[in-house]
């Protein structure tokens, strides 16, 4: 359905088969925020510059802490 960038976070939106509308979201890790710390505007996303970026980064660890090693 569409896609955007809100600057700290990004955004892809669908629907299922029953038109239940959803959205992924995914943040960026949180050093990277810069300006859009207080701000959430509404950009275009280029979904592959933004995967080409952030390749294997797990952006919710500073917001989630990481499981303990056992």
């Amino acid at each position: 359905m569409g896609e955007s960038s809100h600057g700290a976070t990004k955004s892809i939106y669908a629907a299922d088969p029953d038109s239940n509308e959803f959205e992924i979201m995914w943040m960026l890790p949180r050093e990277e925020w810069g300006a859009y710390e207080d701000a959430a505007p509404v950009d275009r996303l280029d979904l592959d510059a933004e995967l080409a970026r952030w390749p294997g980064v797990r952006t919710a660890g500073r917001i989630t802490p990481e499981p303990a090693d056992t």
